[in-house]
């Protein structure tokens, strides 16, 4: 077995697979199906490992609650122009919800797994 840097995943590989990219990266790509990018479809069939370095940048939208409600904002696509709010937000909803919790649409059994770090200690 061997540990690889990749651009796409393969489906016939015993081989470790990685992918470098941030987090805005990720998100944009796997919303948007086009050639040689990450799909959101393509990672629920998957057993994931992320590493998420900067990660405080992840729970951004933990730390906000409205009436004991949690409140995201509906993905689009993220340019220049989109606001750190939602960004922030729609980075915690893909992380968790789509990829992690793999959007509770897969029937298999779930081993993704997120691993954070980061150097910055909450207030």
């Amino acid at each position: 077995m061997n540990i690889r840097k990749v651009e796409n995943f393969s489906n016939d590989s015993d081989d470790i697979e990685i992918k470098f990219t941030s987090i805005h990266k990720l998100h944009n790509d796997i919303y948007k199906v086009k050639e040689n990018c990450v799909y959101l479809d393509d990672l629920l069939g998957r057993d994931i490992v992320m590493l998420a370095d900067e990660a405080h940048h992840l729970n951004s939208d933990t730390k906000k609650k409205k009436n004991n409600q949690d409140f995201l904002v509906e993905f689009e696509e993220l340019d220049e122009r989109t606001s750190q709010e939602i960004i922030e937000k729609s980075w915690e909803n893909t992380v968790i919800n789509k990829i992690l919790k793999r959007d509770s649409k897969s029937d298999r059994v779930n081993r993704n797994v997120l691993l954070e770090f980061t150097a910055t200690l909450p207030k």
